[in-house]
């Protein structure tokens, strides 16, 4: 036993030591005495997260400081934001909904549609970007003892689902390509694409991790990064290149915006702390010290996370605001 914990003393020490602590950046708080804090997203000026004690989900005004709570019809899970829109699950898994901050109308876009066999249905894993919505479906039959898993794409405009791919995973969308990770018949998982428009569905790249986490998994414009037995990793759609970014086996909560990777890395006696990969430079940088950070987003110079900084009140986790580049 001690020997186990020296070695992940071991590791997590020379990990630390191979990265940069940040020292230009400043911290801000943004809430006080949030309950269970999850599902952050982070997209133009606004912050989003659910609050697991009252089921809704939560919006704040970077601009004006503002604070907006929305109904989100027992939300649970991730919540993931565009422009000035944000989707979750509500319902109990039931529905999709998508609340538009700019006019604060709230559209359930995907409701449960159930066959005569059918005994359940559930969405989860919802993405935005413009005016398309990914999400998986899962269908539950009485007559069969299996489900059926699918992933659609939703259409704002013309209020349109389309059924992309009949697979279980959670996809992530960026400009016209959607992405998620699909097991295959090796153990391993395949990270596949779909083009919005050719309708071509291909396998990007093939991994041999049978512990891989479909859900962490994010693009921005030509990379997809996700974590791989407890590693970051990122792929270059352009020049169909592979990188690991991280050897802790220790990585989760990874988010990418631009030429910037944000994740989680735990510690040994907390929850974790932030760290940032610049893409341009191949240098990690530290965000936190705090040990009780996580679920990091990032939008332009800002990162957002939870952290709960009271190690006695684990439930109370506030939103805390990175920006990397603070006026003066």
């Amino acid at each position: 036993m001690k020997n186990k914990v020296l070695s992940a003393f071991l590791i997590f020490f020379l990990f630390v030591a191979s990265v940069t602590v940040t020292s230009a950046g400043k911290e801000v708080q943004l809430t006080q005495h949030e309950r269970l804090t999850s599902g952050i997203s982070f997209s133009s000026n606004h912050v989003f997260w659910t609050e697991s004690a009252g089921n809704d989900v939560h919006a704040y005004d970077l601009t004006t400081g503002k604070r907006t709570d929305i109904n989100g019809h027992a939300a649970d899970g991730q919540t993931h934001a565009h422009g000035n829109k944000v989707v979750w699950t509500g319902d109990m898994g039931d529905a999709v909904y998508t609340y538009d901050v700019s006019t604060g109308n709230e559209t359930m876009i995907a409701s449960e549609r159930r066959a005569p066999t059918m005994i359940a249905s559930e969405r989860y894993g919802p993405d935005i970007y413009g005016n398309y919505i990914v999400y998986t479906n899962s269908n539950y039959y009485s007559d069969q003892d299996q489900k059926n898993n699918s992933i659609y794409l939703y259409d704002l405009n013309t209020s349109s689902e389309t059924k992309i791919a009949t697979v279980h995973g959670y996809p992530a969308i960026y400009d016209k390509t959607v992405v998620w990770s699909q097991a295959n018949n090796s153990g391993g998982y395949d990270i596949c694409m779909y083009d919005i428009c050719t309708h071509q569905t291909s396998t990007i790249t093939t991994t041999n991790s049978s512990s891989y986490e479909s859900r962490e998994l994010d693009i921005y414009g030509n990379v997809v990064v996700w974590i791989e037995s407890g590693n970051l990793y990122m792929y270059d759609i352009a020049t169909h290149k592979i990188t690991q970014v991280t050897n802790s086996g220790n990585a989760t909560d990874p988010a990418i915006y631009g030429k910037r990777i944000v994740y989680t890395f735990p510690t040994l006696f907390g929850t974790g702390d932030i760290y940032m990969y610049d893409i341009s430079t191949v240098r990690t940088t530290r965000i936190t010290t705090s040990a009780l950070a996580s679920s990091p987003s990032i939008y332009g110079d800002k990162i957002v996370y939870e952290n709960s900084h009271n190690p006695e009140s684990p439930e109370v986790r506030d939103i805390y605001l990175y920006d990397l580049k603070p006026k003066n």
